[in-house]
């Protein structure tokens, strides 16, 4: 390829030439001027060279750029000429002054330029060069937006008991930290004893907060006071945990904090729990979107006025005081929350709460409630009347807790969106009546728990219940010992897959009508009818137990069951049988001649408890497995006499032989 030919001279046989090649063959062509051609005369050689030529004739130009910074003249700019052998042969070296940090290649500060004394490239240099002065920042390291943790946080030594924001300089005698984030120097932290102290070392210039300061101090247990008179927070939007598991923070003073720019709080004060008070006035939260678990575990916190916050741009206050046991009293005035679509486990864990005024919530666009009232045992009435949930799907755990509510009119619940009341009235046990008339359920699929615990329920009408979307039932009634009689008709369980411990410890029924009950698809009734001691008799014809795979714990702890009728009972899916009749201990004949164990590989403690046991009928289909089962101790003589002994764990007792075995 042909070089094209700017200029030709003879004089000094240079030829000067520009190309845009930058790899492969390149031909250089001379054209003479006296005519005569390449074969006339010899071709003189030719020196190439791919430096770039400089600007000045006695050598490479280096041209430093203020930047923003001035040199000890006055200048802005400064230039000084380099010759083939290093000398500088035109200009001196100036160092700008005030916050210079060092010199770069680019504007963009990607590609630092070490340099000597006399302001020359350490690496040599092939050309002329442009230098930016790079000033200092005073930022120090933070946290990434996609990562939950924090450089500077890493930094702080656990045994720190203060930390202060200074602009001193750093003693000689100290130990650097590196803190700034940028590696120009412009922060320093040292330990001075248990004080960790961050500074600029500029009189008058504050140490920079980056933008993320999530988790800025969390866990560090043993700090117990903060100065942040130093410290500039106004680029600051994410303060996400910034304090989160300082639990030895006895005061925090916010005073000198800048956050117009915060949008996130979540977890802020977080488990703070030597907070006695908190002073929320200097806090600007007219960004914020998101408070959730803003106060959680303050429990030392008596009070809180929250009439500083501005709220109206908050999409989630979920667990905002959870766990505030220390609050009497709380003022929800100030609180715009019409923006608000997450309130769950908002006062979760308030139990110091007497009374609780939900007037001033705007609740329109709310759509998760789920344990937004869990554990506030100190409340004796709650007015639900403000609430709108029109837009509300999970209301799971929502009153969970709520043992000192005597009363719950739940008229104002729009609830035809729900899906989930897991747990909603779990552990109400000061409850004795529960009006279900006005819940829509027609769209809910999950009742496990639901009233799990409410053991002063002395009667439940479930006719208002809609059930033929709902797939668990698992602990549903448990522990609801206080009544005597459930009427099961208005159930739909067409559709049940989990029945685990439904009626566990429902120790008050004296009769339990299993007729309305369809268990086609259910899979789990492990536990079931466990602790139903007022049971004398308890008829299983109604169940369909074809799909079952798990009965662990079934009769468990039913000591009032004289006979058990296990006829209808199809077993040939089953896999544990893991306490499946332990401590009924007033059985005295069990007839196991239509279960099906070819399946089963749990029968650990099946006979647990069965102390009153005489008579034992097994079929063809019946295995014993494991080692384990606690068959009651003694001698069991078969039907023609055959003695078989039991240790009380095991027994010789033949499998897949149908006969009577009696135990004397």
């Amino acid at each position: 390829m042909a070089a094209s030919v700017e200029s030709s001279d003879d004089s000094g046989n240079v030829y000067d030439f520009k190309d845009s090649k930058t790899s492969g063959v390149m031909t250089v062509t001379k054209t003479w001027e006296d005519g005569q051609s390449n074969e006339e005369r010899p071709i003189p050689d030719i020196s190439i060279s791919t430096a770039k030529p400089s600007k000045n004739p006695l050598g490479y130009t280096i041209t430093y750029h203020g930047n923003g910074l001035t040199f000890e003249d006055g200048t802005t700019e400064n230039e000084i000429i380099v010759n083939s052998t290093g000398e500088i042969v035109s200009g001196s070296y100036k160092i700008p002054d005030g916050l210079f940090a060092g010199w770069y290649s680019d504007k963009d500060y990607t590609r630092r330029i070490e340099i000597d004394s006399n302001g020359l490239p350490v690496n040599g240099l092939v050309s002329d060069m442009e230098l930016y002065a790079k000033s200092k920042t005073f930022v120090i390291k933070g946290g990434k937006l996609s990562e939950f943790s924090n450089d500077f946080n890493d930094l702080i030594p656990d045994t720190t008991t203060s930390m202060i924001f200074t602009d001193e300089m750093m003693p000689a005698s100290a130990t650097l930290i590196d803190v700034d984030a940028d590696g120009d120097g412009g922060v320093v932290a040292w330990m001075d004893g248990t004080v960790m102290k961050v500074s600029s070392q500029v009189p008058g210039q504050k140490v920079i907060a980056p933008m993320y300061s999530h988790l800025m101090f969390n866990s560090k247990s043993n700090l117990s006071s903060i100065d942040f008179s130093n410290l500039d927070t106004s680029n600051v939007v994410l303060m996400t945990g910034m304090f989160n598991c300082c639990n030895n923070l006895t005061n925090l003073d916010l005073s000198t904090l800048n956050t117009s720019n915060v949008v996130g709080m979540d977890s802020m004060f977080a488990e703070c729990a030597s907070l006695t008070s908190l002073d929320l006035t200097p806090l600007d939260t007219s960004n914020v979107t998101t408070m959730s678990m803003m106060f959680y575990n303050c429990n030392g916190l008596t009070s809180l006025n929250l009439s500083s916050l501005d709220t109206h741009k908050v999409t989630n206050m979920g667990g905002m005081f959870n766990d505030c046991r220390g609050l009497t009293n709380l003022d929800l005035t100030p609180l715009d929350t019409s923006n608000v679509t997450n309130m769950n486990s908002m006062f979760s864990g308030c139990s110091g709460l007497t009374s609780l005024d939900l007037t001033p919530l705007n609740t329109q666009n709310v759509t998760s409630m789920s344990s937004m009232f869990s554990g506030c045992s100190g409340l004796t009435s709650l007015d639900l009347t403000p609430l709108s949930t029109q837009k509300v799907t999970d209301m799971r755990d929502m009153f969970e807790g709520c043992s000192g509510l005597t009363n719950l009119n739940l008229t104002p619940l729009s609830t035809q969106n729900v899906t989930n009341m897991h747990n909603m009235f779990y552990n109400c046990s000061g409850l004795t009546n529960l009006d279900l008339t006005h819940l829509d359920t027609g769209n809910v699929t999950n009742m496990s728990d639901m009233f799990e615990g409410c053991s002063g329920l002395t009667n439940l009408n479930l006719t208002p219940l809609s059930t033929q979307n709902v797939t668990n039932m698992s602990f549903m009634f448990r522990g609801c010992s206080g009544l005597t009689n459930l009427d099961l008709t208005p159930l739909d369980t067409s559709n049940v897959t989990n029945m685990r411990s439904m009626f566990d410890g429902c120790s008050g029924l004296t009769n339990l009508d299993l007729t309305p009950m369809n268990t086609q698809n259910v899979t789990n009734m492990s536990f079931m009818f466990s602790g139903c001691n007022g049971l004398t008799n308890l008829d299983l014809t109604p169940l369909d137990t074809s799909k079952v795979i798990n009965m662990n714990g079934m009769f468990s702890g039913c000591n009032g069951l004289t006979n058990l009728d296990l006829t209808h009972l199809d077993t040939q899916n089953v896999t544990n049988m893991g306490f499946m009749f332990s401590d009924c201990n007033v059985l005295t004949n069990l007839d196991l001649t239509h279960l099906d164990t070819q399946n089963v590989t749990d029968m650990n403690y099946m006979f647990y408890g069965c102390t009153a046991l005489t008579n034992l009928s097994l079929g063809e289909k019946f295995a014993f497995v494991g080692s384990n089962y606690q068959l009651p101790s003694g001698t069991w003589y078969s039907s023609n006499g055959t003695a078989y002994n039991s240790d009380g764990k095991t027994c010789t007792i033949p499998n897949s032989k149908s006969d009577t075995y009696t135990r004397r």
